[in-house]
């Protein structure tokens, strides 16, 4: 799995650009047959280690030489929003998006 900034910032891949939303690319030897399991691990992750919940968006069109391409999207804020935890949140922030839907947003790419 790669994210165009992770990959920017090893010198490879994309250019960071400011206020873009984050995208998540996956490859394989075995192609995209596991990609649904790396969403899930994705998916948990998020919710188990940083009291996040997410969603994996599939895009169209993968980023070149990848199976998979996902765009990552946070629900919108609710009125319980004291439920977070401070010793398991992220430092990732999110900015409006379609559908009800947040874009999530790293520390990297606030920057």
């Amino acid at each position: 799995l790669v994210s165009g900034d992770a990959s920017s910032a090893a010198g490879g891949g994309a250019p960071v650009v400011p206020n873009e939303p984050l995208r998540l690319s996956y490859a394989s030897t075995r192609g995209e047959l596991l990609a649904p399991v790396a969403k899930g691990i994705l998916v948990e992750v998020a919710r188990r280690v940083y009291a996040q919940e997410i969603e994996l968006v599939r895009e169209p069109t993968a980023r070149d030489g990848y199976f998979v391409t996902w765009l990552v999207r946070t629900p919108e804020p609710s009125d319980d929003a004291g439920r977070e935890n401070s010793e398991t949140a992220s430092d990732a922030t999110t900015v409006p998006a379609e559908g009800g839907l947040r874009t999530l947003r790293t520390a990297f790419e606030r920057r």
